[in-house]
């Protein structure tokens, strides 16, 4: 481009008879350079008339002779050049060095490669200004700079990041604060965004920060809370390029003004929780949003509340609550999932497919190919298990309601006799005694064995014999003592005999013989 001294400089070359030098020192141009001018208008056999109707490109390609490509000099591919140079960690010094490696005779130099490269990028990366129709896009970022606040029971200082949105249309701005940029706190803070806003736009725009995006690219990996999250509120999730801030040119404005209008500001105060923070920065917010326009008429919530409110979606019924996914896992044969260290059970016909977990503050749900095979009340006990009984394969639910109230239920079903012998197994044991279910077990399976009135006939021969013993009634099934009419009753006295002592001997002591 030409600027007004190169055009000065033809003019009074062309209409006055002042001097080299006079033109030099009026034009602020070096004398060799008015010179190289005059020869060159001659040589063009223009004059003044004819340089006021040239464009400032025109005049510029007749006063300054522009270098001719070496023809010796080999052209780099830009195009690929420029893909390489988008990788991460490649720098342009990297690229030319290879390049010169080919052949370094027909190699540019590393300014000329690197003047060429800028020229090619001018040419490609261009900035569109863009329009953003009413209520479609938000643009949300977290402040660079945050608000410090004092614990007041540990007297720590600690930050609060400032998450921040901003409206394509109206640059309606909001802020709020959390303790971290966890995904929990990231959820949390659209949730306040779309109350801000009293309704939900149609796209959202974030950055490639982890608790949004798993893995950046052409085609971005959402986090799958943020998906759930934006499918709860129906919007859409379109994340920035990387390292493409044109992108998002709404969010670094407003994370401009924020930190002017609002974090600046907060840290000159002393603030003792984030309730303080919030409750300051909705103060300065709303000061943010009724300022003036300096090129437009009007302020941001007047534009919001003219242009983007009317056209946003309504809320849904309940905000939504924050969930984690855990990662897919295979169902182990003992068909539990583990959750944040508890173990939960599904159904047993899913043993060796692959689950995966929804996890809420109060809840957690299992699904299998996108539909909930499980549900369960979260527990905080590391290291446990919860199982539903429903999920268990019958023999194992029966295995595992062995207790006393069970096997007194079975003995009901089969005689008062056996009832008795139930009761003398868990006599002075605990209700889930092993040894007494183990003693129970043999007793129903010596009723399946010999029949439940030969159970019950033999029990009630045991009891006679003051011996419920799983032994007693086990010996009296196979002998078949049971089904003799009378039986026998128990030896209540010893008959006397000159070698028993009897209790008056022990009555009176050891005695010892002299």
């Amino acid at each position: 481009m030409v600027n007004k001294n190169k055009r000065e400089a033809c003019r009074q070359l062309c209409t006055t008879d002042r001097t080299k030098r006079a033109i030099s020192r009026a034009t602020n141009l070096a004398t060799n350079t008015v010179l190289k001018y005059e020869a060159k208008l001659k040589a063009a056999n223009l004059d003044w008339p004819a340089i006021q109707k040239m464009s400032d490109e025109e005049l510029n390609n007749i006063l300054v002779s522009k270098r001719k490509p070496d023809p010796k000099k080999r052209l780099p591919d830009w195009a690929h050049v420029y893909k390489l140079m988008q990788t991460r960690y490649q720098t342009l010094y990297q690229i030319w060095h290879e390049y010169k490696l080919i052949d370094p005779g027909t190699a540019y130099s590393r300014s000329e490669f690197c003047k060429k490269y800028r020229e090619f990028t001018k040419r490609i990366d261009v900035t569109m200004r863009l329009r953003h129709r009413a209520g479609e896009t938000v643009f949300v970022d977290y402040a660079g700079t945050p608000i410090n606040w004092t614990d007041p029971k540990t007297g720590e200082q600690r930050k609060a990041e400032v998450f921040v949105a901003v409206m394509g249309c109206s640059s309606y701005v909001f802020a709020w604060a959390s303790d971290s940029q966890t995904k929990e706190c990231w959820i949390l803070a659209h949730v306040k965004l779309f109350e801000f806003l009293g309704g939900v736009p149609d796209v959202v725009v974030p950055d490639n920060l982890k608790s949004a995006v798993t893995k950046a690219g052409i085609i971005p990996n959402l986090n799958p809370t943020y998906l759930e999250m934006a499918q709860h509120y129906g919007t859409f999730i379109d994340p920035a390029r990387v390292r493409r801030p044109q992108d998002k040119a709404h969010a670094e404005q407003g994370v401009l003004l924020v930190t002017r209008w609002i974090t600046v500001p907060l840290n000159r105060r002393q603030f003792f929780s984030l309730d303080e923070v919030n409750e300051a920065i909705g103060e300065l917010l709303h000061f943010v949003n009724q300022r003036p326009f300096t090129k437009l008429p009007g302020c941001r919530i007047e534009h919001f509340l003219e242009l983007d409110k009317p056209a946003l979606k309504p809320l849904p019924v309940a905000p939504y609550e924050y969930a984690e996914w855990v990662p897919e896992q295979k169902v182990d044969r003992d068909y539990h999932v583990k959750v944040k260290n508890h173990f939960y059970s599904v159904p047993h016909r899913f043993v060796g497919k692959k689950v995966e977990a929804r996890v809420t503050s109060g809840m957690v749900e299992v699904t299998h190919s996108n539909q909930r095979i499980a549900s369960h009340v979260r527990s905080r006990y590391e290291g446990q298990a919860t199982t539903d009984a429903k999920h268990m394969p019958e023999s194992h639910r029966k295995y595992a309601n062995r207790n006393y109230s069970a096997y007194l239920s079975w003995a009901n079903e089969v005689g008062p006799a056996v009832v008795e012998a139930v009761k003398n197994q868990f006599a002075g044991r605990e209700e889930f005694s092993a040894r007494a279910c183990k003693c129970c077990d043999q007793l129903q399976h010596l009723g399946r064995l010999y029949g439940n009135e030969d159970l019950e006939a033999a029990c009630s021969h045991a009891k006679a014999l003051a011996s419920l013993t799983v032994t007693s009634i086990k010996s009296i099934l196979q002998s078949r003592v049971h089904e003799s009419p009378t039986p026998p009753s128990p030896q209540l006295n010893i008959p006397l005999h000159e070698n028993i002592r009897g209790a008056d001997y022990y009555a009176q002591g050891v005695q010892t013989n002299a």
